[in-house]
């Protein structure tokens, strides 16, 4: 999912999946690439509170974080934003917002590589066909 933005104009692209019945959710786990800024973009579930993406409001990788974080030196990222009990539908379907919220003038977009809802564990509970992933190879330029 790729969300852009040419000028301040927030922008928001939304996903809906479903996750395997009775789940416990510990966990939204995200992979965005491009994202060179805290506060460039938030995420919410359902209906509920934005939370802007800083590297202190998400769980980054080791590695990842050691070398920047968000606006480090990656182009894409790893990070995981804990949820609390009643954040998620756990019998039904799940809307996932992504929001770019303006532009810095030199980065206009993002894209969501992968995403994924955790158990405590790290175990996936997205039920099966959730994400489809597109291969590069078929992508058709946009028209001049």
């Amino acid at each position: 999912m790729e969300v852009t933005s040419y000028d301040a104009t927030p922008t928001i692209k939304t996903a809906t999946v479903s996750l395997i019945n009775g789940a416990a959710v510990d966990s939204l786990y995200l992979r965005i690439h491009n994202l060179r800024f805290g506060g460039q973009v938030s995420v919410r579930l359902n209906q509920g509170n934005w939370v802007n993406l800083y590297n202190h409001t998400v769980d980054i990788n080791g590695r990842e974080l050691d070398q920047g974080g968000i606006g480090g030196i990656n182009s894409t990222i790893s990070l995981k934003i804990k949820l609390t009990a009643g954040q998620v539908t756990i019998s039904g379907a799940t809307t996932v917002s992504l929001r770019l919220n303006g532009t810095n003038g030199i980065v206009s977009a993002v894209r969501l590589i992968d995403l994924d809802f955790l158990s405590a564990s790290g175990a996936s509970l997205l039920g099966t066909n959730e994400v489809t992933l597109e291969n590069p190879d078929t992508w058709v330029a946009p028209s001049n």
